[in-house]
């Protein structure tokens, strides 16, 4: 998520580590909030899979000089997580006896890691409003 827009997030894959990825971006405010250690030979299909789900249902935003569709959508990270985890549990095999997801094992919550120094670091109320209310439910 970019901390300054809280009810937008970014689903995509990546091959690189997590902490080199946030950097790539550029984007100072951009933060990991939630991530899945998935088969990297399903990676690809399931990112497209999961975007399209999450697309239906909160709608996806476009970039601006292209209009081609982007990997950011209008919801917040709980929400894409909410609409992701069911399929990713489904479609990775990975549920419990009731059918329940069960992403315990895969999943990764890397803010949550350092949390208090993140916290620390930012200086606007609202930003650290947006930052700990998305990482409240991970």
């Amino acid at each position: 998520m970019d901390i300054k827009f809280p009810n937008e997030c970014k689903l995509g894959m990546t091959t690189r580590p997590l902490y080199k990825r946030i950097t790539e971006t550029g984007n100072p405010d951009y933060m990991i909030i939630k991530a899945y250690n998935v088969p990297p030979e399903e990676a690809k299909a399931l990112e497209k899979h999961l975007q399209r789900e999450v697309g239906k249902w909160y709608g996806r935003k476009v970039h601006f000089i292209t209009g081609k569709k982007s990997e950011w959508f209008l919801c917040s990270p709980a929400q894409a997580a909410n609409a992701i985890e069911h399929d990713l549990a489904k479609c990775l095999c990975l549920q419990d006896k009731d059918g329940n997801p069960d992403l315990a094992e895969i999943t990764f919550k890397p803010c949550l890691d350092n949390w208090m120094l993140i916290f620390e670091r930012i200086n606007d109320k609202q930003h650290f409003y947006n930052l700990e209310n998305a990482v409240k439910w991970s």
